[in-house]
Parts: structure tokens; sequence; C-alpha cells
């Protein structure tokens, strides 16, 4: 069953491409209080790497996007950071300080590191999305991808039946996580 889970998530990931990016801008102004400009700048800075949707689905659950959110656990900025991660980004020369992770690209820049990292350490999607957040919690991973999957369906606009698909499989696939993992 979680082969099949992983099989479709693939699948729906590989509908991610170069492609204007408005209708992910569109999507990230829908889900914050976040000027043009600033949901802009997120979206650029997330497509500059590995990972741009999962990026995004990430700050969108963790902070909405607000670039100055602070956990009561002390978790930090859009991909909501975790001070025990400050050392190895100081190895990695992304941050110098726990400040500069209110920066949205280095933020998000810190969020792909972390994500990197995990990916090279665990062998699904759904094991390093609870390494992530800190804890085995299947709503978590829920959050996360159905919000990939708006994103890929926004990524073209809703005329878009391949997004439309995309979406759907997304749904289905979380449906059926929660009830299997």
């Amino acid at each position: 069953m979680r082969k099949g889970i992983m099989l479709i998530a693939v699948y729906v990931l590989s509908f991610v491409g170069p492609s204007t990016y408005e209708g992910e801008v569109s999507w990230v102004m829908k889900h914050s209080k976040l000027s043009k400009g600033t949901a802009q700048r997120i979206v650029h800075e997330a497509h500059k790497g590995e990972y741009p949707t999962l990026i995004l689905a990430i700050c969108k659950v963790e902070s909405h996007f607000n670039p100055n959110a602070v956990s009561s656990a002390g978790a930090i900025g859009l991909g909501q950071i975790m001070p025990l991660w400050i050392p190895k980004l100081k190895e990695a020369k992304i941050v110098t300080s726990r400040g500069d992770l209110f920066d949205i690209a280095t933020n998000i820049k810190a969020t792909r590191f972390i994500l990197r990292y995990l990916s090279e350490r665990e062998k699904s999607l759904i094991r390093v999305l609870y390494r992530y957040y800190g804890k085995r919690d299947r709503q978590y991973v829920r959050k996360v991808l159905l919000a990939v999957g708006e994103i890929v369906y926004a990524r073209e606009g809703r005329e878009s039946y391949r997004n439309h698909l995309a979406a759907h499989c997304f749904a289905n696939a979380c449906k059926l996580l929660a009830r299997t993992d």
C-alpha cells in the first residue's frame, strides 16, 4: 500500500516543471496576508533549487507564509526552522546567526538544506516529512501533500485537466495515507 502512495507522489511530482509562476503566486497570496511582491519573492526563491513545490507546501503548513513567525518551540520563519538545525546550517554557511532565518531567501535555503539532508537519510517522502516535523504525525503529512496537490493544480490554472488530475491523485493518496500509515 505504501509503495502505491509513493508511486502516486512520484507521478504527480513529475508534472512539476518549468512554467510561469503566476498560478503559484496567486495560491501563496490566497493562503497568506502577503503583498504580491512578497509572494513573488517567496515563489522565486523556492524555484532556485530542488523541491520548490514541496518547500512552498511546507511553508504554507508551517507558517502560512509568515516570514516573521516564531513558534512556542522556537521554530523560525517560513519553514519554521528549529534551533537544533542552526549548527548544521552554520556549518553549511547558510546562516551566521539565528536571526538570519527571518530572511525569506535564507529561510528557504535552510528549508531546502534540511529536506536534502533528510532525503539522503530516509527512503520515503513520508518519513522525510515526519522527521522535518519532528514526530510521526499523519495529519501533518496529509496537510503538506494536499498543499502540494493544490500548488500543482494552481500552477497552470483551473482549466488545466492535468493539474486537476494531479490534485485529485494527491487527495486520494492522502486519504489512503491517513488510513494505512
